[in-house]
C-alpha cells in the first residue's frame, strides 16, 4: 500500500511540479434553491434559485456557462444524434416529446436582465459587467425541470411508477454553473458524462406532497419536523423483517391532495446535489465513528434489506481504515432502481 502512495505523489509531482501548486485554484460557489414537485405534471418547480459565483481565477470573466442537462433528452438533441449515429433506436417519453428538459422562467444577474444564449445543455450568459479577479456575482433564476419514464435514452434523472406510486430520482434537476478552470470554460454538451463541477456549499428546500419519504445530500436540518419520533419509529426498517417479497406496501402517511411537507438540506464541499422520494421508503439507520449510514427500502422489498445497514456500515468501516476515513457526515443508500454515486449518496 505505502508503494501504491509513493507512486500516486511522484505522478502527481510530474504533472503538477511544486512551483505550480502555489498557483492553483478552484472557483468557488453557493447555491439556495427552494424547488417544489408537481407529481401530477412530473415536474420540479425551482421557485427560487440563487448562485453565489466567487471567482477565484487569475482572470478576468465576461460570460458564464451552465450545464442544463435535461435537455439532452428530446429530439434534435446532441444525445439523440450521437445515439442515431450508431445506431441505436430511440423513444421518447410524454414530456420528452413536447421538448421539456429544463425551462429558464427568469434569470438575474447581480438583480439585472442579461443576454443569454441556448444550444440545446449549454446556457451562456454574457455579464453587464466584467467579473474580475478576487470578485463574485449573485445568479438568480426560476426554472422548471421536467421528469419523464417513457423514454429510452439513458438518463439519471428520473420516475417510475411501482406499487401503486410514483418514485423520483432528482439528480442535475439545476442549472449547474460550469466549471471555469486553468484550461478555460468546460461547457461540454451533455453526452452521458456529467461529473465535473464546483465544489461549494447547498442549502437546499424541496417541497412534496407530504406522503413521499425523502434523502439527499447534505444534512437533513428539520429532521424533527418532517420526521418526528413516532413517524420515524413507524417507518423503521425492522419493523418490515416479515414483509413478504413485492407485496404492497402498506400507508403509513396518506395522500390529502394540497397537503405538502418541506425538507430542508445543507451540504458543504459538494460538487452537486441529489435527491430520492417515494411514499414507500422505509427508513434503516446505524453509525460508524460519528457518520451517519441511512438506508432506503421499498417497503414491499424490505424483508430483504434488513442486513443491508450493517454491510454498509463494515464497508464504509472498511475504506475508511484503508484509504481514508469518509469525509462527509451521512452516507444514503437507496433502493431507488438505478446504480450511481452522488454527493454522500
Amino acid at each position: 500500500m505505502k508503494s501504491v502512495f509513493v507512486f500516486l505523489g511522484l505522478a502527481m509531482a510530474l504533472l503538477y511540479p511544486p512551483a505550480s501548486w502555489a498557483q492553483y485554484w478552484q472557483q468557488r460557489v453557493r447555491y439556495d434553491i427552494e424547488a417544489e414537485l408537481d407529481d401530477e405534471k412530473d415536474v420540479l418547480i425551482g421557485k427560487s434559485y440563487r448562485l453565489v459565483y466567487h471567482n477565484q481565477s487569475p482572470n478576468t470573466l465576461r460570460e458564464l456557462y451552465f450545464h442544463l442537462y435535461a435537455n439532452a433528452f428530446q429530439p434534435g438533441s446532441y444525445y439523440h444524434h450521437l445515439n442515431l449515429q450508431n445506431n441505436v433506436p430511440v423513444k421518447f417519453g410524454r414530456n420528452e416529446k413536447a421538448g421539456l428538459g429544463t425551462v429558464i422562467d427568469r434569470l438575474r444577474v447581480n438583480g439585472d436582465s442579461v443576454k443569454s444564449s441556448l444550444d440545446n445543455t449549454i446556457l451562456q450568459v454574457s455579464l453587464n459587467q466584467p467579473l474580475r479577479p478576487g470578485d463574485s456575482l449573485i445568479v438568480e433564476m426560476k426554472f422548471r425541470t421536467y421528469f419523464d419514464d417513457g423514454g429510452s435514452l439513458r438518463r439519471r434523472m428520473k420516475m417510475f411508477r411501482a406499487y401503486g406510486v410514483k418514485h423520483y430520482n432528482g439528480v442535475h434537476w439545476y442549472p449547474v454553473v460550469s466549471v471555469y478552470d486553468r484550461y478555460g470554460w468546460h461547457a461540454d454538451q451533455h453526452l452521458d458524462k456529467e461529473y465535473y463541477a464546483d465544489f461549494g456549499v447547498f442549502n437546499v428546500a424541496l417541497t412534496l406532497p407530504q406522503e413521499y419519504i425523502v434523502e439527499g445530500t447534505g444534512l437533513l436540518i428539520n429532521e424533527l419536523e418532517v420526521l418526528p419520533p413516532a413517524l420515524r419509529q413507524q417507518l423503521d426498517l425492522k419493523n418490515f423483517a416479515q414483509k413478504p417479497l413485492y407485496q404492497a406496501p402498506s400507508v403509513i402517511i396518506p395522500r390529502v391532495p394540497g397537503q405538502t411537507k418541506t425538507w430542508r438540506f445543507r451540504a458543504e464541499q459538494v460538487h452537486n446535489f441529489a435527491f430520492t422520494a417515494d411514499p414507500t421508503y422505509r427508513i434503516g439507520e446505524i453509525k460508524w465513528s460519528g457518520k451517519r449510514i441511512v438506508v432506503l427500502a421499498r417497503e414491499p422489498h424490505a424483508g430483504k434489506w434488513q442486513e443491508t445497514p450493517q454491510f454498509v456500515g463494515l464497508l464504509v468501516k472498511m475504506y475508511s481504515e484503508k484509504f481514508g476515513e469518509l469525509a462527509y457526515p451521512k452516507l444514503v443508500v437507496a433502493d431507488a432502481a438505478d446504480g450511481t454515486e452522488y454527493g454522500m449518496m
